[in-house]
């Protein structure tokens, strides 16, 4: 937990793009540590993240979890929200869906509080969009076998924000209306 709070200190709100094509130009000193630096952020980052995931699915089956595997959960709900913007954002979501429905209720509790200050974080609505594709689908695959907090996440989406999908009649006078209003209740 030591790490992933130190993570969530000094991670940017930005994507890390290793740009291997830019190996030959020549660049000023700033740029190069500043490279030097994110490249080692991102090393590192990838195997506390990747390390997270990998003890999460060893615990997705267990019926009991000791301190570390709650641990575990509370440190991927922990950079579920506050790095939805950062790199690897796919891996640490599909790992705490995974968790959404596990055995121990201390576990999900844990992770359902990430989702929820996830969806309250999340503006663009990328990571939120994920989240509920993943349970949507985990729902229909597992059936009548889901624990009721996986479902009563959905009641924390902000549906305030949801443009309006036009439909396939309307898409002449969409053309001729660019301007999208919301969808308003």
């Amino acid at each position: 937990l030591t790490q992933v709070e130190v993570f969530t200190d000094i991670l940017p709100a930005y994507k890390i793009a290793i740009n291997h094509s830019e190996e030959g130009r020549v660049l000023s000193k700033e740029v190069k540590i500043q490279r030097r630096y994110e490249g080692s952020l991102l090393k590192y980052y990838t195997l506390l993240v990747t390390f997270l995931c990998r003890k999460s699915n060893q615990i997705k089956n267990k019926r009991t979890v000791t301190k570390f595997g709650i641990g575990i959960a509370r440190g991927l709900s922990r950079l579920l929200h506050a790095a939805h913007l950062f790199n690897l954002r796919k891996d640490i979501i599909r790992s705490c869906v995974g968790l959404l429905n596990h055995a121990q209720a201390s576990v999900r509790e844990v992770v359902v509080e990430g989702v929820k200050r996830l969806f309250k974080a999340d503006k663009q609505g990328d990571s939120t969009l994920e989240v509920v594709r993943l349970i949507s689908g985990f729902a229909a695959s597992a059936g009548a076998r889901v624990e009721g907090s996986m479902v009563e996440t959905f009641l924390h989406l902000n549906l305030r924000k949801v443009d309006h999908l036009p439909s396939s009649r309307n898409k002449k006078n969409q053309k001729k209306s660019k301007k999208k209003e919301p969808y308003r209740y």
